[in-house]
């Protein structure tokens, strides 16, 4: 197997941290619908900075 090393331009995100809990489905939904609030009330704040009209999601996970 060859791998190529590809550098790519550092990109800034900018948005909201969600912690979702993934072994409780009803603790998710309502994560879910907590985050949606919060996201459509800061949504002016979040597109005035924006540089293109995409949703990213960012999955993190960490034992800490």
């Amino acid at each position: 197997m060859v791998l190529e090393i590809v550098t790519l331009p550092a990109q800034i995100i900018i948005g909201l941290e969600a912690v979702v809990p993934v072994t409780d489905l009803a603790g998710m939904s309502e994560a879910k619908t907590e985050l949606i609030a919060k996201l459509k009330a800061e949504q002016a704040v979040l597109t005035s900075t924006a540089v293109d009209d995409e949703f990213y999601g960012v999955n993190f996970a960490t034992d800490e």
